[in-house]
């Protein structure tokens, strides 16, 4: 649910930390994040994705060290409340050949709007 005090006007940034099983140098994992607008009255796969790749994590980092990644959500793209944003979280393609990555945590940094009486 994007909430009822999130400023739409201004970028929202997806935060993802996680750690990979190994230290494979061309391994530096990036994700695909699929973010969709389910809006009241409207299917709820009506939108098309706004998502894309996230920064890399680094791929040559001691095993198991955990690593924070992110993926701006440009305001252009967001929708008000009372709309759900759906996601989706996959490694990308040809970004994980050999280790693993585990996902520890996900949350999303929003700016509030000025609320007036």
């Amino acid at each position: 649910m994007v909430p009822p005090d999130a400023d739409i006007a201004a970028d929202m940034v997806l935060h993802i930390l996680a750690a990979k099983t190994g230290a494979t140098i061309g391994d530096a994992t990036t994700f695909t994040i699929g973010a969709y607008n389910n809006t009241v009255g409207d299917a709820y796969d009506a939108d098309s994705t706004f998502g894309g790749a996230t920064d890399a994590m680094v791929g040559d980092a001691t095993a198991k060290d955990v690593q924070h990644v992110t993926r701006t959500l440009a305001l252009a793209d967001l929708a008000a409340y009372p709309a759900a944003m759906e996601l989706t979280i996959k490694p990308t393609n040809g970004t994980l050949g050999t280790d693993d990555v585990i996902l520890l945590a996900c949350w999303i940094e929003y700016q509030k709007k000025i609320l007036t009486a």
